[in-house]
């Protein structure tokens, strides 16, 4: 016969509200009974209460009060305490229990600290609630239910079954939209802090103070520590909305990592105010990783290992998502939330979601696939394979840190570049067609070189060829990945300091700046034979541009020393419309000049210049233009026709004033 293995159990909080005697139960079967120190002050809050639940946290409080708590170094099953961690022991009924306190949790949220401390040290978890007990079984926590109707006599730890309630039904697929009408619903008040809604079944919350407020509505705690609350603005009320609320509520999606709707809210007049859903944990992928000063404070010990891992957790969750016939619509690094655990991921915003025949009514450029840009989202419906798209898009840019994969340099918009499938990363298989040329400058290409082949290949066929690659198939590509980056085949740094992996890096210094790099020793060896060194990428890359300049200042030498010597082409102009030339009138007989005209004969006269010069200074003759096709031919006969015409004119002109001065002289 062997013997019974000894339980640490961890209690819940509301297990201890509603059955106290649970310790003395745990203790009897030779087990451990262990509280959290975290549900002290929840007993506190409970103690002045005129009920059942603060009688019982009085009964707690007072014997944990009264025997004066004394520490501990180890568990009575000689388990030691991990460093960080402080236990107590207390006497409750006779009894002794004990009390674990930890200064600091990964986990955010009252449930997710529950379920960490039971995790690490072995615990086995007793609790009512069934949304806790949903999120332990998927975690692998074993746990009980306690159930509050059982009497005190007859309360035995019985392990949950592994299917309690009705398996879940996949959502029906639409292909248009349902006609839901837009109007708004009539609200009195809208509850706030300190205030309390009710769920259909009854139960009352108490909104204990806000979270976040955004365009659609304020999210604030509960006294429930599991869950939140969604509050609707008053024009966000509308019947489309309740319904679709309506819908969700009728799925329990209990996936850790998904807030899906639980309950809706009505505020005191049993009007639709909003919805509640765990509470989410970390900070958004958009300001915790995306951002790279951000990153580099919030996940400074991350690697590329880290990434892979948030990448398998949001592909998991968009598996299952599809499996009940969900899709996200509008995916986005605003609505994911990450935590110092790369392998957990919460999505939020799920009210968003599409299902059945209500579209998810917003989206962005980035994460819309080419075929569906610039619709109407309110009025389209989105399928799996517009979902891939959006899928891939998030996967490169969760390893490219916050880089979409169309962004690029000399390029035109993001929609342009999606819709002219304009990827700009280097294609090894051809590099002529697809070069890298404009991809962005800096660690980018860096990242894209490191990258698994298949991996590269996968993200070609989606944003170059429009293939859709598949769910399975990303799991099953980064899941390798994820392998060959943990057993070194490929480097894990996040942004790498070398253009390509290195396997055999060694420290040295740049040839150039004598700055410390990490190089391959074999190309350190091979470079060392010829009497060269290696350099920096950054000595690399200013070298480049030196010689692209160097080489485009020699290429306009070059030009003006071919074009020295040679005349300046004149600029094209237009040839005037000249009006043929007047044939010369016959001589006419001049008349005898009056008295007074020859009087004024008789005066000196002063020479005159030939005709054939006044000819030649004509403004006429000198601005007339030259046909450009043959100046060399044309020039010496019009220079030879003017020489003619002037002696021509000459021997006129002698005769001319001969006969002036024959007729008029004295």
């Amino acid at each position: 016969m062997t013997e019974q293995r000894i339980q640490k159990v961890l209690i819940d909080a509301g297990v201890l509200l509603d059955h106290p005697d649970i310790i003395s139960s745990i203790r009897n079967k030779h087990n451990v009974p262990i509280l959290l120190a975290e549900a002290i002050p929840i007993l506190i809050d409970y103690r002045t209460q005129p009920s059942a639940q603060g009688r019982n946290a009085e009964r707690v409080l007072s014997q944990i009060q009264g025997t004066h708590a004394s520490q501990a170094k180890a568990f009575p099953t000689k388990e030691p305490i991990f460093e960080g961690d402080l236990l107590a022991e207390f006497i409750f009924d006779g009894d002794p229990a004990y009390i674990l306190k930890r200064h600091t949790f990964a986990a955010q949220s009252a449930a997710g600290r529950l379920l960490e401390v039971a995790n690490q040290y072995g615990m086995t978890l007793v609790t009512c609630d069934d949304h806790l007990l949903a999120q332990a079984k998927a975690n692998g926590v074993p746990c009980h239910k306690w159930p509050s109707t059982t009497p005190a006599r007859q309360t035995t730890m019985k392990p949950v079954a592994a299917s309690p309630s009705v398996e879940l039904t996949p959502f029906t697929l639409h292909r248009t939209p349902k006609s839901v009408a837009m109007q708004r619903l009539p609200c009195k008040a809208l509850p706030g802090v300190g205030e309390v809604v009710t769920t259909p079944a009854g139960k009352a919350l108490k909104l204990t103070k806000q979270i976040s407020q955004g365009g659609e509505g304020v999210i604030y705690a509960t006294s429930n520590p599991g869950l939140v609350c969604k509050i609707y603005h008053a024009e966000e009320l509308t019947v489309f909305r309740r319904q679709k609320i309506e819908l969700m509520v009728t799925r329990r999606i209990e996936r850790p990592g998904i807030c899906w709707p639980t309950d809706a809210v009505f505020n005191q007049h049993s009007e639709f105010v909003g919805y509640l859903m765990p509470m989410a944990q970390g900070k958004t992928l958009f300001s915790g990783v995306f951002v790279k000063p951000e990153f580099l404070i919030n996940f400074p010990s991350w690697g590329r290992i880290d990434l892979l891992n948030l990448c398998l957790a949001f592909l998991e969750h968009i598996r299952y998502l599809h499996s009940m016939n969900i899709l996200v619509g509008d995916i986005n690094p605003h609505n994911l939330l990450v935590t110092q655990d790369s392998k957990k991921l919460w999505m939020v915003d799920t009210d968003s979601f599409q299902i059945e025949g209500f579209p998810c009514p917003v989206g962005t450029v980035t994460f819309t696939a080419p075929e569906i840009q610039n619709v109407d989202y309110k009025t389209f419906m989105r399928t799996k394979e517009h979902e891939l798209f959006a899928v891939a898009t998030m996967l490169f840019m969760i390893l490219f840190p916050g880089k979409p994969p169309y962004a690029q340099q000399n390029g035109g918009t993001l929609a342009e570049n999606i819709k002219a499938k304009n990827f700009p990363y280097r294609d090894f298989d051809d590099k002529e067609k697809f070069s890298g040329e404009n991809a962005p400058e800096g660690i980018w290409q860096s990242i894209w070189n490191h990258l698994k082949r298949d991996v590269r290949v996968a993200f070609q066929h989606t944003f170059r060829e429009r293939k859709h690659v598949s769910l399975e198939e990303w799991i099953k590509l980064l899941s390798r990945y994820r392998y060959n980056v943990a057993s070194k085949y490929f480097g894990n740094e996040v942004f790498p300091t070398s253009f390509y992996f290195i396997r055999d890096p060694i420290q040295v210094a740049c040839g150039r700046c004598n700055k410390t790099i990490t190089a391959s020793k074999n190309l350190v060896d091979k470079k060392a034979l010829k009497g060269h060194k290696v350099w920096c990428q950054d000595c690399h890359k200013k070298h480049r541009l030196t010689r692209m300049a160097r080489e485009s200042y020699e290429k306009g030498q070059q030009a003006e020393r071919n074009n020295q010597g040679r005349p300046t082409p004149p600029p094209p102009i237009t040839r005037p419309v000249v009006s043929p030339r007047p044939v010369p009138a016959q001589p006419q007989p001049r008349p005898q000049p009056t008295a007074q005209a020859q009087a004024a004969q008789s005066r000196p006269v002063q020479a005159q210049p030939p005709r054939h010069q006044l000819q030649q200074t004509s403004p006429t003759q000198n601005n007339r233009p030259h046909s450009p096709a043959q100046p060399q031919r044309l020039a010496p006969q019009s220079v030879r026709s003017q020489s003619q015409t002037g002696r021509r004119k000459s021997k006129v002109a002698v005769f001319l004033g001969k006969l002036w001065r024959a007729l008029f002289s004295n």
